[in-house]
C-alpha cells in the first residue's frame, strides 16, 4: 500500500528540522483560537510548533495504521495514504507544513494526527500551522537521520467546539468531492477514532464491499458509505457483504459487524429502520448506523471506538435516537441537541 503525494516534498536533509528540547509529554486543547498548549516531560508547557518532519504524520497514514488481520491480505484495497481529503496540507521545500485556506474545509483530522500540537483552527475554523516556536521549546535537530518513532503524547480537551453550523459546512465540502475522496475521507475518520479500514480500490468490479473493518476487540466488520439520499441501500448491501466475508474469506458470521456510514438518518416512516429490525430478528445480525456528525464529535473528543458492544449505534425502529447511547458513550454529557439535524436522531 504506497502512494506518491504530489504536494508532499521528500526532506532530504533528514526526519525533523527541529525537535523538542526534551520529550513531549501531552496536548491539551483548550478548545480557544491557537489554545493548543504542550507539556514537555520537564513540565515545561507552551505553544506547539511544527518540527518539519519527514513521514509528516499530518498528511499521510503509516502503512501500519491499516495493517489488518490475514484474513484481509488479498481484499482489493484503495493504496492512498493521504489524510486530508481536499489536498490542502503541503509540505514546503524546508520540510514544514503549511495549509491552503482556501481548500481546508476544517474536518480535523489534520489537528489530530499531528503529534506535536502544532495545527490548531483559526476563527474562521481553518487549519493552521505553528512554525515560529514562540515559547522556545525546540532546538535544532543536530543528528537529522535519526530513526526516531513519532511520539504518542497524552491529549485532553477537544479539538474545537461541536456546532451544527461547523459540521454543515464540511458536510457541503465533504458532497462535492468525488465518490473515492469520500470514501478515503470515511476510512481516514473511522482509522482516527480507532477503527482499521480498509476500502475498495477504484474500479475494482470484484469485490462489491465498500470496506473491511477490524477493532480493537478483535470483531471484523464491514462497511457501506452511503452518503447520499439512497440510504435504504445500505442494509442490503450489508447483507450481501456479509455473505461474501463469510464465503469468500470464511468468517464466522457472529464474529462481524455490518456497519453503516451515513450523512444523515432518514425520516421516521423510513423502511430503513425497519429493514435493520428484520433483519435483526430474521437473521441476528445487528446493523450499526453512525452518521459523519457522529464520528466528527468522536474525533474531535479523542476517543476510540473499541467495540461496538451492548446497543451502540443501534437505530431500532421504535426509538431510532442515537444522542444517549453518543453522551454515554463519550463519557460526559457533550451533546444536548442533535449535532445537526439528522445526525443522531431523524428530522421528522
Amino acid at each position: 500500500m504506497s502512494e506518491i503525494v504530489p504536494h508532499k516534498k521528500i526532506v532530504k536533509r533528514g526526519r525533523f528540522l527541529r525537535k523538542y528540547r526534551v520529550p513531549l509529554s501531552r496536548i491539551d486543547y483548550k478548545n480557544e483560537v491557537n489554545g493548543i498548549e504542550v507539556e514537555l516531560q520537564s513540565h515545561i508547557r507552551g505553544r506547539g510548533t511544527c518540527l518539519g518532519c519527514r513521514e509528516t504524520p499530518c498528511m499521510t497514514r503509516s502503512e501500519e495504521d491499516f495493517s489488518m488481520h490475514d484474513i484481509f491480505k488479498e481484499f482489493p484495497s484503495d493504496p492512498s495514504l493521504e489524510i486530508c481529503p481536499t489536498q490542502a496540507i503541503i509540505q514546503e521545500e524546508s520540510g514544514e507544513i503549511s495549509i491552503d485556506s482556501s481548500e481546508c474545509i476544517g474536518c480535523g483530522l489534520c489537528v489530530a494526527c499531528c503529534p506535536y500540537g502544532a495545527i490548531s483552527f483559526n476563527q474562521k475554523g481553518i487549519a493552521c500551522v505553528e512554525r515560529s516556536d514562540p515559547d522556545n521549546l525546540t532546538i535544532p535537530n543536530a543528528n537529522r537521520n535519526d530513526n526516531v518513532k513519532h511520539e504518542r503524547p497524552i491529549r485532553s480537551g477537544q479539538i474545537d467546539t461541536v456546532s451544527s453550523s461547523r459540521l454543515l459546512k464540511i458536510l457541503e465540502a465533504i458532497d462535492r468531492l468525488s465518490s473515492q475522496r469520500k470514501m478515503q475521507f470515511v476510512r481516514n475518520l473511522l482509522a482516527a477514532c480507532g477503527i482499521a479500514c480498509r476500502i475498495r480500490r477504484s474500479g475494482d468490479t470484484n469485490v462489491r464491499i465498500d470496506g473491511v473493518l477490524e477493532l480493537t476487540n478483535g470483531r471484523l466488520g464491514v462497511l457501506e458509505v452511503e452518503l447520499k439520499n439512497e440510504v435504504l441501500n445500505s442494509p442490503r448491501a450489508l447483507l450481501e457483504d456479509v455473505a461474501v466475508l463469510h464465503g469468500r474469506y470464511g468468517v464466522d458470521i457472529s464474529r462481524i459487524d455490518p456497519v453503516s456510514v451515513i450523512t444523515k438518518l432518514p425520516n421516521k416512516r423510513s423502511e430503513y429502520y425497519q429493514v435493520v429490525n428484520d433483519i435483526e430478528k430474521i437473521l441476528g445480525l445487528r446493523i450499526r448506523t453512525i452518521t459523519i456528525g457522529i464520528l466528527l464529535a468522536i474525533l474531535w473528543q479523542f476517543k476510540n471506538i473499541e467495540s461496538f458492544a451492548g446497543n451502540l449505534f443501534m437505530t431500532p425502529s421504535c426509538d431510532s435516537n442515537l444522542l444517549p447511547s453518543v453522551n454515554k458513550y463519550l463519557g460526559v454529557t457533550v451533546l444536548e441537541t442533535d449535532l445537526y439535524p439528522g445526525a443522531c436522531r431523524p428530522v421528522k
